[in-house]
C-alpha cells in the first residue's frame, strides 16, 4: 500500500513539471468556436484570446480589477513568471482591495502566513514553521517576489492547498475512500472527458505506465481542484464584495479552465479570470543554429554547436553562401523569439522566458541531513561541489558564512547566493576540517 502511495504520489508531482514538456499548450480543448485556433506569443506580450489580440499591461490590470478571481497559472520553477507575479499583484492593489492565495501553502498554516504579512516573524520562521522546503520542493526564492510584495503592502494572504493525509486517502482509494464529510466539502466535479484527456497529455507515458493506478491519479487531482476551489470561495466569504483574490497555482490547474476554473464555475463564481503564463521555448533550426539569437535574461549566451570544429585543410575561410526558401525564412524569423500555443489555453496568457538557464544557483550535491549535520552523498560532474573537490561522506560545516546543522540551514544560507558569487566553506572530512572559497559557476 506504501509503495502505491509513493508511486501515485511522484505521478502527481509529475504534473508540475512535465505539463509544457509535452506540449499540452498546444491541445484542442476548451470553446468549441475557438479549440482549433492558434497563436503566437513573444516574452513580455500580452495576449487576450476572447479578442485574439495583444492588449498592454495596464488593459490587463483594469480588467483583473473587475474579477472577484483572479487564477494565475505557472510553471513553478520559472523565476521571471513569479517576478511578473509580484508586479500585477502590486499594480492591482492599487486599483482595488486584493487578497492572495497561494498553492503551496495550506490552509491550517493561516496564522503562519498571518504573522509574515504583519512582520511578526522572518523569513527564517516562515520556512522553518510552513515546512517550505518538506512540503514544497522548490527553491523559495522563486516565490519570495510574491511573499516580499504581500509584507510590504500587508496584503492578506492564505493557504489554499489541502492536507497531504487527505490526498493520500484518494490516492488509495479513490473518492470513496473519504468520509461524508469530506464528499460533501469537496464534492466531486460533473466528469469531463477533456479534463481527463488534459491530464493525461501532462503525464504522457507515465499515465499509460500507470495502468488502473492512473484514475486514483486523477481523482487525487481532482481533489487538490475542487479543495482549492472550495477554500477560495470560503476566503472570499470573509471579504467584501469589492475583493479581487489572486490565485497562484501551476499551469495544470487552469489550462483551458479545466481545472480550478471549472469547480468555481460548478459552485456558482462566474467573476473569474483565468491567466496563463507561457514560457518560449528555445529550439533548434534544421541547420543546428539556436532559435533563441538574442541575449538570455540570466546573461548565457546561445552557443554555435560548430564553433569548435576544426577547419578541414581543403576548406575556405570564407564561409559557404546557403540558399534558403524565403518563406521558410520568415518561419524561422518568426520562431525565433515565439511560441504557438492553443487560443483557449487560458483567458489571458502571458510571454516570458523559458526557465533553462537555472536562475537561481546550485551547488550540484546530493544531501542528507544526518546527526545534526549536512552530509554529502555525491556531487554533480563540473558543478560547484565537484570543483570544490567535495567528496561522498564530508560534511559542510559552514557555507557564506551561516553555520550549518540541517537542510533549512543550507536553505537559508543560499537564499543570497547568486551565480557568479564567491562563496566560502568548511567541511569536515573525517575528523580534518577543510575551508575554502571558490565561485559558483552555471553548469549542465
Amino acid at each position: 500500500m506504501k509503495h502505491h502511495f509513493l508511486f501515485c504520489l511522484s505521478l502527481f508531482f509529475c504534473l508540475a513539471i512535465l505539463s509544457f514538456a509535452q506540449e499540452t499548450h498546444r491541445l484542442p480543448l476548451g470553446a468549441q468556436e475557438t479549440r482549433l485556433d492558434l497563436a503566437v506569443i513573444q516574452p513580455g506580450q500580452i495576449y487576450s484570446s476572447f479578442e485574439g489580440k495583444m492588449i498592454s499591461e495596464e488593459e490587463l490590470i483594469t480588467r483583473l480589477a473587475s474579477a472577484r478571481v483572479v487564477i494565475l497559472g505557472e510553471d513553478h520553477d520559472n523565476l521571471e513568471q513569479h517576478q511578473k507575479q509580484a508586479r500585477f499583484i502590486e499594480l492591482l492593489q492599487k486599483k482595488t482591495k486584493v487578497v492572495i492565495g497561494m498553492e503551496f501553502f495550506e490552509m491550517q498554516q493561516q496564522a503562519i502566513l498571518e504573522d509574515w504579512v504583519n512582520q511578526k516573524i522572518g523569513e527564517r520562521e516562515l520556512l522553518e514553521k510552513s515546512e517550505w522546503f518538506k512540503k514544497v520542493g522548490f527553491h523559495y526564492r522563486h516565490y519570495k517576489p510574491i511573499m516580499d510584495v504581500a509584507r510590504k503592502y500587508t496584503i492578506p494572504t492564505y493557504g489554499v492547498n489541502i492536507p497531504r493525509s487527505e490526498v493520500r486517502q484518494v490516492s488509495r482509494g479513490g473518492w470513496n475512500a473519504l468520509s461524508e464529510e469530506q464528499k460533501a466539502k469537496f464534492s466531486p466535479l460533473e466528469k469531463d472527458p477533456e479534463h481527463r484527456y488534459l491530464i493525461q497529455r501532462m503525464l504522457g507515458k507515465f499515465a499509460i505506465m500507470a495502468g488502473k493506478e492512473f484514475s486514483t491519479v486523477y481523482a487525487a487531482q481532482c481533489l487538490w481542484d475542487a479543495a482549492m476551489a472550495t477554500h477560495i470561495l470560503e476566503i472570499l466569504s470573509q471579504h467584501e464584495e469589492r475583493t479581487t483574490m489572486v490565485v497562484i497555482v501551476g499551469n495544470g490547474h487552469v489550462s483551458y479552465d479545466l481545472g480550478i476554473p471549472r469547480c468555481l464555475k460548478q459552485r456558482g463564481e462566474n467573476k473569474q479570470i483565468s491567466l496563463v503564463f507561457q514560457s518560449v521555448q528555445a529550439r533548434k533550426s534544421p541547420h543546428g543554429e539556436n532559435f533563441s539569437k538574442q541575449k538570455s535574461p540570466h546573461g548565457s549566451k546561445p552557443k554555435n554547436p560548430h564553433s569548435d570544429k576544426p577547419k578541414s585543410e581543403t576548406s575556405s575561410d570564407k564561409p559557404k553562401e546557403v540558399k534558403k526558401d524565403p518563406h521558410f525564412n520568415m518561419g524561422m524569423s518568426q520562431g525565433q523569439k515565439s511560441e504557438i500555443f492553443s487560443r483557449n489555453l487560458g483567458k489571458y496568457v502571458v510571454g516570458t522566458y523559458d526557465a533553462s538557464n537555472y536562475p537561481l544557483p546550485r551547488l550540484g550535491v546530493m544531501i542528507e541531513e544526518r546527526d545534526e549535520q549536512v552530509k554529502i552523498l555525491s556531487a554533480v560532474p563540473h558543478s560547484f561541489a565537484h570543483n570544490m573537490k567535495w567528496q561522498a561522506g564530508d560534511a559542510i560545516l559552514y557555507l557564506n558564512g551561516e553555520k550549518l546543522n540541517s537542510l533549512l540551514d543550507l536553505q537559508v544560507a543560499l537564499l543570497s547566493v547568486n551565480w557568479e558569487d564567491k562563496v566560502g566553506w568548511i567541511i569536515l572530512r573525517g575528523e580534518e576540517k577543510i575551508k575554502g572559497e571558490g565561485q559558483i559557476k552555471r553548469f549542465q
